[in-house]
Parts: structure tokens; C-alpha cells; sequence
């Protein structure tokens, strides 16, 4: 008989597709603050959302450089769907990883099964 470790194969998939997903959902259906929302909402993502978060500034001034007040409505604009299309493409990266670490992680902690012929 062979024996063989639970592999949770799609896991990964499952985890990127549904934040993938619930991405497209909140942009279609959110204001124009739901970055915010999406960071208030998904702890798993502080690691990835904080570096994000706080280039957004530094992207901005190199966009706008001078006073923010006198700069084109359309730059904004432009930095927002910049950092809408990071924070879905880093996102869905994010949950993708994190979905094969936890099936490695279930194939070295959860008992091996037999596979094969049943006696």
C-alpha cells in the first residue's frame, strides 16, 4: 500500500479567485474610498497594504509635484486607478502565495493517508 499526504490543490486558487472577485465587486459598487475599506476589511493583507498604502503618497508627489491644489483633477484620477490596479494585482498575489502555504503547511501537519488498494 501506498500512503500520501492531504494536499489542499486548489486552495490557492479558490483564495486569489474569491479576492479577485470581491476586488471587481467593491470597485464596481464603491465610492471612490474603498482602497480604505478593502485595508479595513482584509487583515490578512496588513503586510502587503501598509508599503502600498504609504507609496501612495510618494507616487503622488512625484505626479504632482508643488501644491496639490493646483494640480489637474486628472492626475488624481490617474493615481487612484494606479493604485486600484496594484492593490488587485498584488492582492490576488497575496491570497495566491498564502493559499500555497497553507496547503504545504497541511501536508507536513496533517497525518498521511492511504492510498491504494483497501485490505
Amino acid at each position: 500500500m501506498k500512503t500520501s499526504a492531504l494536499r489542499i490543490k486548489l486552495l490557492s486558487w479558490w483564495l486569489a479567485g474569491a479576492f479577485f472577485v470581491w476586488c471587481i465587486v467593491a470597485y464596481f459598487a464603491g465610492g471612490h474610498d474603498y482602497l480604505w475599506l478593502i485595508c479595513l476589511k482584509n487583515p490578512i493583507m496588513w503586510p502587503l497594504i501598509l508599503p502600498l498604502v504609504s507609496s501612495y503618497s510618494a507616487i503622488g508627489h512625484w505626479l504632482a509635484p508643488g501644491d496639490p491644489r493646483e494640480v489637474a483633477p486628472s492626475i488624481w484620477v490617474h493615481l487612484d486607478l494606479i493604485a486600484d490596479v496594484l492593490f488587485v494585482a498584488l492582492g490576488t498575489l497575496w491570497h495566491w502565495l498564502l493559499g500555497r502555504l497553507i496547503s504545504f503547511l497541511a501536508t507536513i501537519v496533517l497525518p498521511r493517508r492511504v492510498v491504494g488498494e483497501h485490505a
